[in-house]
C-alpha cells in the first residue's frame, strides 16, 4: 500500500475486475487516463489483470494500481505501462473510475504519492505520460506534480469520430530532486 495524504493506492487485484471494466467502459473514463479505444468486455480486463499479475510478480513492483480515497472506497487507478529496465523508466496513465465522486485533488495526491514512490523505491529515472492535448484538467494534475509537456504528436490519437493531438510529459528523478531543493530553500 502506497499512502498519500487523501488517497492510498493498491495494487490492483483479481477481485477488482468488476470495478475495472464499468470504469474502462464508461463514456468519461478512457478520455481521462488513455487516447480512447473500444470497450473492454470482462473476459479482457480478467486476462489484463492477470498480465498485471504476472509483470508484478517479474518486477517486484505493481504494474497497475486502485486509488481508492481513506475510506477504502475505490476511485480511480494507475496504470504503469512500457517499462524499460535499462532506461529505468515508465509510462503511467490516470483513470478517473469515478467521475461523480473524483475530486481533483485525488488526482494530484495519487500522481505524487506514485512520483515519489516511483524515484525513491523503485529507483526509476524518468516518468512519462500521454494525454490528449485538450484534457486540461489532467494536465494541471501532472504539471502539478512536476511534469513537463516535452512534445504533442499532431492527430495522434482517433476517437470520438475526430483524430486529437496527443501531449507527452515527462518527469525526471532530477527535476523532482531540484523541484524538492527549491521549494526547502
Amino acid at each position: 500500500m502506497i499512502r498519500g495524504e487523501l488517497t492510498n493506492l493498491r495494487a490492483v487485484e483479481r477481485t477488482d475486475a468488476g470495478v475495472l471494466f464499468r470504469w474502462f467502459n464508461n463514456l468519461h473514463g478512457p478520455h481521462s487516463w488513455s487516447l480512447g479505444g473500444l470497450p473492454f468486455s470482462l473476459s479482457e480486463v480478467q486476462r489484463r489483470i492477470e498480465g498485471w499479475l504476472d509483470e508484478e510478480r517479474t518486477l517486484a513492483r505493481p504494474a497497475a494500481l486502485l486509488i481508492e480515497d481513506l475510506d477504502g472506497e475505490p476511485v480511480g487507478a494507475i496504470l504503469l505501462a512500457d517499462y524499460e529496465p535499462d532506461h529505468r523508466a515508465l509510462q503511467v496513465s490516470l483513470l478517473a473510475g469515478q467521475p461523480e465522486v473524483w475530486d481533483e485533488s485525488f488526482e494530484a495526491d495519487a500522481l505524487q504519492s506514485l512520483v515519489d514512490t516511483a524515484f525513491d523505491q523503485w529507483n526509476l529515472h524518468r516518468i512519462t505520460s500521454r494525454m490528449p492535448v485538450e484534457n486540461e484538467r489532467l494536465a494541471s494534475a501532472f504539471e502539478a506534480c512536476g511534469f513537463r509537456r516535452d512534445i504533442v504528436f499532431r492527430e495522434a490519437a482517433f476517437f470520438d469520430g475526430a483524430y486529437h493531438d496527443v501531449a507527452l510529459y515527462c518527469l525526471l528523478r532530477s527535476d523532482r530532486d531540484r523541484d524538492s531543493e527549491t521549494d526547502g530553500a
